[in-house]
């Protein structure tokens, strides 16, 4: 009873996930073909349409591979991750104001879009890398597990800290030059802070011998 229940749970998570790509892939063609023919308002809002399909796709090929995703097996989790999206670029964006590195253009001026769809479209950020690396790792060998985490040393933390405060600080001194260092700033920040507590961390991963989520 409980075997046949387990594989019930399972038949359904797999249809759900099919049923997910299947939908996503339909979004993603549909976005695309009315950017290319321009097509209003597909045209117009092919951004979200390209990137949300994009992420479910990702999000339902993930799940039928490894039985587990950020979206379906953690629907609330995923929305508070792309909740927390928008604050987060936004961040780059005030930086931008120093840099003056991006800029956009075929914005609709009306209230709505730059409200609520420029909420949307920042929502994507944190989900869209996530789902991307977790489509990546899919594919990619596990470690045996052989080897116990550690963390890594203070010295080495702090040098990295140093670091990542470099690569905040420089572009907003220098931003013709030093712009790119500022993609590098919340990792080298915020990846010395989460080693020393988390070994599941990208640098703790890696100090435990398991190379591959950083590379």
């Amino acid at each position: 009873s409980l075997a046949m229940s387990k594989s019930k749970g399972a038949f359904g998570a797999r249809r759900s996930a099919l049923a997910l790509a299947l939908s996503a892939a339909v979004l993603l063609a549909v976005g695309q073909a009315g950017l290319w023919l321009r097509i209003e308002p597909i045209a117009t809002w092919s951004y979200d349409l390209s990137w949300w399909s994009a992420i479910l796709l990702a999000d339902a090929v993930v799940s039928l591979r490894t039985g587990a995703s950020i979206l379906l097996s953690r629907p609330r989790g995923f929305l508070g991750l792309a909740i927390a999206s928008a604050p987060y670029w936004l961040l780059y964006e005030c930086a931008n104001l120093r840099l003056s590195n991006w800029y956009y253009v075929g914005i609709p001026p009306d209230p709505f879009t730059l409200t609520l769809g420029v909420f949307l479209s920042f929502a994507t950020v944190l989900p869209g890398v996530l789902e991307i690396e977790a489509l990546i790792t899919s594919f990619v060998p596990r470690a045996d597990g052989s080897r116990v985490a550690r963390k890594l040393g203070r010295g080495v933390r702090a040098l990295l800290t140093i670091a990542g405060a470099a690569c905040l600080i420089l572009p907003l001194l220098f931003p013709r030059i030093a712009y790119p260092l500022i993609w590098g700033a919340a990792f080298l920040l915020l990846e010395p802070w989460l080693a020393g507590r988390d070994e599941r961390s990208l640098l703790g991963r890696l100090a435990a011998g398991d190379r591959w989520p950083l590379l």
